[in-house]
């Protein structure tokens, strides 16, 4: 009885030991079993975007001005930028015209026609650019500063356009109009006193001369009224005296 109690004493520990081990893995075979059926089930779920696209394109060009004169045809670039911080995610297309009704440049009469082109902003980007020859035409009138507008489509987009400014390089020929000249005759003071002097007395000797001759004529004309006037009287009185020395 006492080596019984001795032995169980001796192998209780081991025997509680066993047991543990074996409960501790029968618990993690279960976990696994479960995980393991857990990890074959399928689900779906769904992603909401929440950016908002963009809904403005805005053309800007380079130069925005160029003159009539130029030698060489400039070249003109044109940039499309997409308005707002967001971006698509697939490419876009731009279609570009240059030149529309209402532009005081008129194609084939202010410059050569340009023909339509394509802008591509790839996905992911917020811009692209391309380029166009402008071949202008230099006549010799004269004009105001003409306006020429870029413009374009893009599906779902609000395009702003562009406009280039056309200088004219001629002008209005101007006649010179003479300026009147005015000659300023400068007489020395002594002389010019004299002359003064003289023409004061001549003015007053002129009057004085007028008043001779008109009295002169009205005593003139008194005379020869009265001269009238006697000349019948003398004539007869003549005739009655040499009738009486007749008569003697």
């Amino acid at each position: 009885m006492h080596k019984l109690l001795k032995c169980c004493f001796i192998w209780s520990p081991i025997f509680i030991a066993v047991l543990l081990l074996g409960l501790t893995t029968t618990t993690a075979s279960a976990q696994q079993d479960t995980v393991a059926q857990q990890d074959t089930g399928t689900g779906t779920g769904t992603i909401t975007d929440d950016d908002t696209a963009p809904a403005v394109l805005s053309l800007r060009v380079s130069p925005t001005s160029v003159s009539e004169d130029v030698e060489v045809p400039p070249s003109i670039t044109v940039v499309a930028i997409l308005g707002g911080t967001t971006t698509f995610a697939t490419d876009t297309l731009v279609a570009v015209q240059v030149g529309r009704e209402g532009d005081t440049a008129v194609s084939g009469t202010d410059y050569a026609a340009v023909s339509d082109f394509l802008l591509t902003i790839p996905a992911d980007t917020s811009s692209a650019s391309g380029n166009f020859t402008l071949a202008l035409v230099d006549d010799n009138l004269v004009e105001e500063t003409e306006t020429l507008t870029v413009h374009g489509t893009a599906t779902g987009l609000v395009v702003r356009e562009a406009t280039i400014m056309i200088i004219d390089n001629d002008s209005e020929e101007i006649t010179p109009v003479p300026t009147p000249v005015e000659v300023v005759e400068v007489i020395p003071p002594a002389t010019q006193e004299v002359l003064e002097e003289e023409l004061a007395y001549t003015g007053v000797d002129t009057r004085l001369l007028l008043i001779i001759v008109a009295t002169l004529i009205a005593v003139g004309l008194m005379f020869a009224g009265a001269f009238r006037f006697l000349a019948p009287a003398r004539s007869r009185s003549r005739s009655q005296q040499t009738s009486q020395q007749t008569r003697r």
